[in-house]
């Protein structure tokens, strides 16, 4: 009775997660889960209710580190019963709609579809500064290139041609 009410704590948790994330009920993800201390009851209820889990949020939970070439779209660190529990929701939409945009040796997925609306360019570059904390800068230019080779993206451009592209931040 005691790990099922863990079970579903972790329910909730990567339910949260996948709104926060706006993914749709078809968006297919998977949240990578790290418990620590690693030998807490709840990493042994995560392993054998996995498959719970996993049907009733229609996202698989894996107690693993995020692999290197993925990014998360939604993280979340919590305490549950002496635990410290991290998830890393990492998402796989078949028509994905994002934008991979990286600001030095760093990197993020900006979602380039919010309640089923398109982003603008103003609120694409709100996004940019909000994931790198770039507030204090006046300009911020977005290029499909790295410097020195820069292709500019235009504030009249559609934003959806964007899906699955790495743009970069340039500041002039």
């Amino acid at each position: 009775m005691k790990d099922e009410g863990f079970a579903r704590e972790v329910i909730n948790r990567v339910q949260k997660l996948r709104k926060t994330a706006k993914l749709m009920p078809n968006d297919m993800a998977v949240t990578y889960c790290k418990v620590t201390p690693p030998n807490h009851r709840l990493a042994a209820v995560i392993k054998d209710y996995s498959e719970f889990i996993e049907n009733t949020t229609g996202t698989p939970v894996r107690l693993a580190s995020v692999p290197n070439d993925e990014i998360p779209v939604a993280v979340s660190c919590s305490s549950v019963k002496n635990a410290q529990v991290e998830l890393h929701l990492v998402c796989y939409r078949t028509t994905s709609s994002a934008v991979t945009v990286h600001y030095g040796s760093r990197k993020h997925r900006i979602l380039l579809v919010a309640n089923d609306a398109v982003l603008t360019h103003t609120r694409l570059l709100y996004e940019v500064r909000n994931a790198f904390s770039l507030w204090s800068k006046s300009n911020l230019l977005l290029s499909l290139e790295p410097l020195p080779v820069a292709a500019y993206i235009s504030s009249k451009c559609n934003l959806l041609d964007l899906a699955n592209k790495d743009i970069h931040v340039i500041i002039p």
